[in-house]
């Protein structure tokens, strides 16, 4: 028998129905997880070596993908009967299931700190979340590990309330940071002209219903006769997950770099004149008066390596522009803005933008 079982510990049996339920949710597993490592090899691998190891996101995304293959692993040999039940195994698909639920988490807050502006508030969503995701870790490590080893019949009795309190509340921080995702791109883009992003609204509102019918799927596993046979459905929801998100990245790198036809905003006034300008990889709204021109500055997440907006708003003296709109220095960046936007973050799938200045209109 395996370490730390209690005193009258009974093997929970294993049916064949339930090693047959659990040989196809390994196999869907496998599938998908063999498909998510090669996109994210592809979203990777161009990257600049240095950034590689740097980045933010590209630690999340392979750690997620190795949580799901160790998690599956480990619960595809218990219920199959090549590993006894003891401490060791129980702490195993733990650990897998905490960095699992962590860096998803953490990649979904990335790309909404991409966009949103206020940098404390990306920084208070961070933690928090963090935080309480840590809580909950922390509270399976007391609770389920303990009752699945049969240490006592009180922490059988409270896992079985708690287990699935515990996935309700992760479902409910799934939905939102999505919801506030969606929220973040309508304020700080969409409503401010920049129509394109609205093909990255409705992509994330009907992806996301997959994503929550995940979750769904774990809860309702739950209630399933055996106890254990739920986990084997963990990482395969968390791996479809994860190819909603590398999704996601793509969507966002594509879009940012593509011009926005309907950027005209028409009916603002004021004899006001508009102008879109991309260079290096950023994408630049201008608007211009007399004497200044306040631009939003849109530049690469050198964190996350995904090129998309972050909006500030700036005073350029329209004299630096030139009447042509075309004074770019040899760095490539326009005299009155700064220089250390124009680099790239990283060079991801999607390539290098080239460099270049385009402007519609005048100035």
């Amino acid at each position: 028998m395996g370490l730390w079982l209690g005193k009258n510990f009974k093997p929970v049996p294993i049916s064949d129905q339930d090693k047959e339920i659990a040989l196809i949710v390994w196999g869907f597993t496998l599938g998908f997880l063999y498909l998510t490592a090669w996109k994210t090899w592809k979203q990777t691998s161009k990257m600049q070596w240095r950034k590689r190891y740097m980045s933010t996101y590209v630690w999340l995304v392979w750690l997620e993908v190795f949580s799901n293959l160790c998690y599956a692993m480990s619960a595809w040999l218990y219920l199959m009967g090549r590993v006894e039940p003891g401490f060791w195994i129980f702490f195993f698909i733990w650990a897998s299931w905490a960095f699992q639920i962590q860096c998803q988490t953490q990649i979904i807050i990335n790309r909404i700190n991409i966009i949103l502006m206020n940098r404390r508030r990306a920084f208070l969503l961070r933690w928090i979340t963090f935080s309480i995701l840590l809580a909950i870790i922390i509270g399976v490590a007391c609770i389920w590990i303990p009752a699945a080893l049969q240490l006592d019949p009180i922490f059988a009795s409270i896992n079985a309330i708690y287990d699935k309190c515990e996935k309700v509340v992760y479902l409910g921080i799934d939905f939102f940071l999505n919801w506030f995702f969606v929220r973040t791109v309508k304020a700080q883009l969409v409503q401010q002209g920049i129509r394109k992003y609205d093909a990255l609204v409705r992509f994330n509102v009907r992806i996301v219903f997959l994503s929550l019918a995940m979750d769904l799927l774990i809860i309702g596993m739950m209630f399933y006769p055996n106890p254990y046979v739920y986990l084997q459905f963990h990482p395969l929801a968390f791996t479809v997950k994860l190819n909603i998100e590398l999704s996601m990245a793509l969507l966002i790198a594509k879009i940012a770099r593509t011009k926005d036809g309907a950027d005209e905003r028409d009916g603002d006034g004021g004899g006001l004149q508009y102008t879109s300008y991309e260079l290096s990889g950023i994408i630049r709204d201008v608007k211009s008066g007399p004497g200044t021109l306040t631009a939003s500055r849109t530049a690469a997440d050198r964190d996350s390596g995904l090129r998309v907006m972050r909006t500030q708003e700036v005073n350029v003296d329209v004299e630096s522009i030139g009447s042509a709109g075309n004074s770019a220095g040899g760095n490539g960046v326009p005299a009155g803005l700064d220089s250390d936007e124009a680099p790239l973050a990283d060079e991801m799938e999607w390539g290098k933008m080239g460099h270049r200045a385009e402007f519609h209109g005048g100035a």
